[in-house]
């Protein structure tokens, strides 16, 4: 176990690793964390997203965290299928929050803000980051409240 910025942390289970993507989860804090290592075809993109979807059902996540530095992220198809189709998905599965660290971060968190306006029953809560240290106090913004009042 190691610490970052006072929260304890485990040292992650790689879940599954391919030369297109990484993914560790983080059983005490009940975090998946993806990290794209090389740009996916559309294809490729959608089966990756299909098996995070089932590990996130297989190990009740309940916070995703995305590195998405080299995704497709710019593929209107990818984003418009990716909004329709998966974040309903993520609400079934119990996730409660999507992190995601990028660097054209304003861009990508007006569209998916946009559509989580448009599609507020999804229950998942998303929010974009240029620094991964942000990501992870957001993620654990509730937890930080539960240790400030004792509940």
């Amino acid at each position: 176990m190691y610490r970052f910025n006072s929260k304890i942390f485990a040292i992650p289970m790689i879940l599954f690793q391919h030369h297109l993507v990484e993914i560790e989860y983080e059983n005490h804090n009940k975090l998946l964390q993806v990290r794209w290592t090389d740009p996916l075809s559309s294809l490729e993109y959608r089966q990756v997203l299909k098996k995070i979807v089932e590990i996130i059902s297989a190990y009740q996540v309940k916070s995703l965290l995305l590195e998405t530095y080299n995704s497709p992220s710019n593929d209107q198809k990818n984003e418009l299928w990716t909004n329709k189709v998966f974040l309903n998905k993520y609400q079934k599965v119990g996730l409660k929050k999507i992190a995601r660290v990028s660097q054209d971060y304003a861009s990508n968190e007006f569209r998916v803000n946009g559509w989580l306006e448009e599609e507020p029953h999804t229950g998942v809560e998303f929010r974009q980051f240029k620094y991964q240290f942000e990501a992870y106090d957001w993620l654990w913004e509730q937890d930080k409240q539960y240790l400030r009042y004792g509940t």
